[in-house]
């Protein structure tokens, strides 16, 4: 619902400013790139890792990227879809017993939305922006016990999920290349990993650094 909005928002506005002054409407330029970075907070929390009954472990992966889409539209304000994947992994002892080990691996496909707004100021080009995300997370599960076949992890509650996000970064220009360094924020609504004995859950707050590379006017 909430990403709707915004599209009727965006397409409104570019609406009105072709009908109003044709000459808005030349100004807005699309931009195709790239995006890349590191997370900056750990994707799951462990609520008391020294708990006897804790058997979880997680490591966090470096690296998340994707593709994006940014239409830059008059008095600076701008629209960008991004579409980031990421890998999750964590381990565990699912009886806690250490003769019985498993190991999950996770992918997740975010799907940002926001609306910039960018600072008139020469060179560094600053901008925040403000929007929503969403997010499809699928996973396996393997045991060390060749007798247990491969399943989906227990511990996924949902496969989708919603959160909004703010972003705040600048915009580097050399030529039609655009070098965007950012610092994005998302809330998640919900935790789509919730261990059993509630000891393992996703973190609802996401924190990454991300470089973005795009080619534009």
């Amino acid at each position: 619902m909430i990403s709707k909005r915004i599209f009727l928002f965006v397409s409104a506005f570019i609406f009105f400013a072709a009908t109003v002054n044709p000459s808005l409407a030349e100004e807005s330029t699309v931009l195709f790139g790239a995006k890349g970075g590191v997370p900056i907070v750990d994707p799951f929390v462990l609520t008391n890792d020294s708990a006897i009954a804790n058997n979880y472990t997680f490591e966090t992966k470096r690296f998340l990227g994707g593709p994006f889409f940014q239409l830059n539209l008059p008095f600076h304000i701008g629209f960008e879809a991004d579409a980031l994947y990421r890998r999750l992994h964590y381990e565990s002892n699912p009886f806690l017993f250490n003769t019985l080990h498993a190991s999950t691996d996770a992918s997740s496909w975010e799907f940002p939305l926001m609306v910039r707004r960018a600072l008139p100021i020469p060179y560094l080009h600053p901008y925040g922006g403000i929007g929503v995300s969403l997010a499809h997370v699928n996973g396996k599960t393997d045991f060390s016990n060749a007798v247990l076949q491969s399943t989906e992890p227990v511990e996924l509650a949902k496969t989708w999920n919603t959160g909004g996000l703010v972003a705040v970064g600048i915009d580097l220009r050399h030529g039609r290349f655009h070098y965007q360094p950012e610092i994005r924020y998302t809330r998640w609504a919900t935790q789509t990993f919730v261990s059993g004995n509630g000891l393992f859950n996703s973190n609802l707050n996401s924190i990454d650094f991300l470089i973005g590379v795009a080619f534009g006017k």
